[in-house]
């Protein structure tokens, strides 16, 4: 519960300046074994792409990959 949370938190702190840092933190959270929370970071991926869109290429190379 608690790591969705902070999921939830650093996706609506992430910004121009801070967002490569949360991307590769998100990266590892891609990888739980926790399959309900790899696609709800997905998810949070998606929505840092959608709407910060200095990293949007990024993003999606970085899910496609």
């Amino acid at each position: 519960l608690v790591k969705r949370y902070k999921l939830e938190i650093l996706t609506t702190l992430a910004n121009a300046s801070n967002i490569s840092t949360i991307l590769r933190e998100f990266q590892t959270y891609v990888l739980s074994a926790d399959k309900d929370f790899a696609a709800q970071t997905i998810h949070a991926i998606g929505r840092c792409a959608s709407t910060i869109s200095e990293v949007t290429e990024a993003c999606l190379n970085g899910l496609v990959a």
